[in-house]
């Protein structure tokens, strides 16, 4: 067994030192990511959920407090056709000219139709109001088609 005064133990020490200052630069130089949710309407129904009123007065206290990046809306949700919280909560960024920089939204992927790709309608609102940036939602079922999974993903 070494110790830190015996001469053998020197290069053990010394290997463990260099260890440690590597692993110290390398999370220095991490830039890590934080996503605020306090905006984000479930996506199952719930006793209590947000309005727009709600969201309205959340926003700038999330800007306040300093949050660079937020999840704005869930677009992927069931029955897209009919507006949402998210939708009208949306529309009012819009109209209020927000700076979007930094906003999420959540959103399906699509389906790939032999060489044709068709965006979910999520990714289509997405667009409709200038929300830069997703965090595509993604389901990998037991039984799912993974090939199909691949295709929709690499072809958005």
């Amino acid at each position: 067994m070494s110790t830190l005064s015996a001469p053998q133990g020197r290069p053990e020490v010394e290997k463990l030192f260099a260890l440690s200052e590597a692993k110290q630069r390398y999370l220095c130089g991490i830039n890590p990511m934080l996503i605020d949710v306090s905006l984000l309407e479930p996506c199952f129904g719930a006793a209590i959920v947000h309005t727009l009123a709600n969201k309205q007065a959340l926003l700038p206290l999330v800007d306040e407090f300093g949050v660079k990046d937020k999840i704005i809306a869930t677009l992927n949700y069931q029955l897209p056709h009919y507006p949402q919280v998210e939708d009208d909560f949306c529309q009012y960024l819009l109209e209020t000219k927000y700076d979007m920089t930094g906003c999420f939204a959540l959103t399906g992927v699509g389906r790939m139709n032999g060489s044709q790709f068709t965006p979910h309608l999520s990714m289509e609102k997405l667009v409709a109001y200038r929300i830069p940036n997703t965090v595509h939602e993604i389901s990998l079922l037991p039984k799912g088609d993974t090939k199909q999974v691949l295709a929709s993903l690499c072809a958005c």
